[in-house]
């Protein structure tokens, strides 16, 4: 039996059922006359004018599905893929970090709703990723490049990053609504932890729970208040004007509906490992902190649970760890959760993956890793100390010299990351 092959068969089904057109197709029916989302029908007469706006990693293939099927008045698109002459505009803008493209969007999609009128209505189509591709900032770019730069390596969470840049944001946070006076459908793709309407692309149609205080804390929690730019202190500590709150959401004509997400991948790949016989333990799709913790984590589970199991087993996690980056090597967190399971593998043997569904793996062309015995026996034999390229945070030159980086290219879709171990 050939457990990479089924393990890369199992991450390939998993994707395959959060692809955008897979999950549009489920969720909505477009008529001649009608939308119709999960049931709840829109005529198109009631509306003088429609505009769709999609951004984040699977923004292209989302539009995809909706352009020629509705007359729109105009259509803004933003993604991280290289430009091929899609036919409808298209903004290819900067992520993880934000670009002069992503405020070019921000602006763009911030008039586009100040135009609206109550008689319009705008699709909005949101994926993870959204958060740094489209921005309106109240500060300079580069000062909110720094921002983004140190959140990112000082291992803060989704929650807190966003926390953070909502209250950089005029339209962030539900922001963007204050604006708003047309009918708004959102269809949301999840990368995050609970699917929370509030974290996924920064909350742009949700309102928010955090404050400028809780902006604040982040900063102060990490180490990091001493290096941002003063501008942004000035900001947290003196501004009134507060992200939108419940109370405010509820008067709006917002409709928020989450087409897929890390559960539904997770499931399909549990369907598919129960059909090659396995006997599948699916833990949940909640798992988050460090990568390195996270993997002593997973082998406790996979120990607890394989006791009485089968000679075919399989454990599946989703969710999202962080890194904190402490050495100068090249890596993501998934190809450091791979590494952090080597003792477990060379000890247990089977074989361990972990892959970002958007088929990026931090600033690395790697979707993630996977480690077996194949592995481990190269590491040995080219006397390759795991633990210093984890000290170095250089998970990806330890699989590439190996043969355990999986590059897959991007995937079109975005819904965190799955991990999976098979023996």
């Amino acid at each position: 039996m050939n457990l990479k092959e089924i393990a890369f068969d199992a991450i390939k089904r998993g994707i395959d059922s959060v692809l955008p057109e897979n999950c549009l197709k489920e969720s909505v029916v477009i008529k001649k006359d009608t939308i119709s989302i999960n049931g709840r029908k829109f005529f198109f007469k009631d509306f003088r004018k429609i505009f769709l706006i999609a951004f984040g990693k699977a923004s292209v293939s989302m539009a995809k599905f909706f352009f020629n099927k509705i007359n729109f008045s105009e259509i803004i698109v933003v993604g991280n893929q290289q430009n091929q002459n899609f036919k409808f505009p298209y903004i290819k803008a900067g992520h993880p970090i934000p670009d002069e493209n992503s405020l070019k969007a921000g602006k763009k999609i911030y008039n586009l709703v100040l135009e609206a009128t109550e008689k319009d209505l705008i699709i909005f189509l949101l994926s993870g990723g959204g958060s740094a591709m489209v921005e309106y900032p109240k500060i300079e770019l580069e000062e909110l490049k720094i921002v983004n730069r140190l959140l990112l390596q000082a291992g803060a969470n989704i929650h807190e990053i966003n926390s953070v840049r909502k209250h950089l944001s005029f339209i962030k946070g539900g922001m963007l609504l204050k604006k708003i006076r047309a009918t708004l459908i959102s269809l949301i793709i999840s990368d995050v932890i609970g699917d929370s309407l509030d974290t996924i692309a920064s909350g742009v149609t949700y309102f928010d729970n955090t404050t400028y205080e809780d902006s604040l804390n982040v900063l102060k929690k990490y180490g990091i208040i001493n290096k941002v730019p003063e501008s942004v202190i000035k900001i947290f500590k003196n501004s009134k004007d507060e992200t939108l709150k419940k109370k405010e959401f509820e008067k709006l004509k917002v409709l928020n509906v989450i087409i897929a997400n890390n559960y539904r991948a997770c499931k399909e790949v549990e369907l598919f490992l129960k059909g090659k016989g396995f006997q599948v333990f699916y833990i949940g799709s909640n798992l988050k902190g460090e990568a390195q913790l996270a993997a002593k984590y997973l082998s406790s589970k996979i120990e607890e649970f394989s006791m009485n199991s089968s000679n075919l087993f399989a454990l599946i996690s989703g969710g999202e760890t962080t890194v904190t980056v402490k050495g100068s090597g090249k890596g993501g967190r998934n190809q450091e959760l791979a590494l952090s399971m080597f003792p477990f593998i060379k000890k247990n043997k089977g074989l361990f993956l972990s892959i970002g569904t958007d088929g990026i793996d931090g600033p690395t062309d790697a979707a993630g890793a996977y480690i077996d015995e194949d592995i481990v026996e190269r590491a040995l034999m080219l006397n390759l100390k795991w633990k210093d390229f984890l000290e170095k945070n250089d998970s990806y030159n330890f699989f590439e010299k190996t043969g355990g980086l999986i590059l897959t290219g991007l995937t079109g879709t975005n819904v965190a990351d799955i991990q999976i171990y098979i023996i």
